[in-house]
């Protein structure tokens, strides 16, 4: 993967940590528990971005201050929108990651755009949507 690409993942997983921490907290409690999950998976996705990084013996960029919400939080609602717009941008950003890989760079991209298509298959079967899977996961 590109610098550009690990960069990109790693800052959308920062982000993706962020609005789970603001959204979660107007959840019901079913809708909690996946989304500590999916927190965590986040979570480890940032951790994987950064060994890649450690290992390409590049300069990891702190996490921002704070991150532009879709929109306030307030409801379970609003939430819900919160998190299915986060996953949608992380799996687009993971997908774009995926035309600059070769190698053990691509397994990384892979690992990540799976991880992230999972997670907003499971969001969708929560939330009783169809289709739970997107043909092509982060594709605009």
């Amino acid at each position: 993967m590109t610098e550009d690409g690990l960069i990109a993942a790693l800052s959308v997983e920062f982000e993706a940590v962020y609005m789970y921490t603001e959204a979660v907290p107007h959840l019901s409690k079913p809708l909690r528990g996946i989304a500590a999950d999916a927190e965590q998976a986040h979570r480890n996705l940032r951790d994987m971005v950064l060994v890649a990084l450690n290992d390409a013996g590049k300069d990891a960029p702190a996490a921002a201050a704070g991150y532009r919400m879709p929109t306030e939080p307030t409801d379970e609602a609003s939430s819900i929108v919160v998190i299915s717009t986060t996953e949608d941008k992380a799996a687009q950003v993971w997908r774009a990651a995926l035309a600059t890989t070769t190698g053990d760079e691509r397994r990384v991209a892979v690992e990540g755009l799976s991880a992230v298509a999972r997670l907003a298959a499971t969001w969708r079967r929560a939330l009783d949507e169809s289709p739970s899977v997107p043909a092509f996961p982060g594709r605009p």
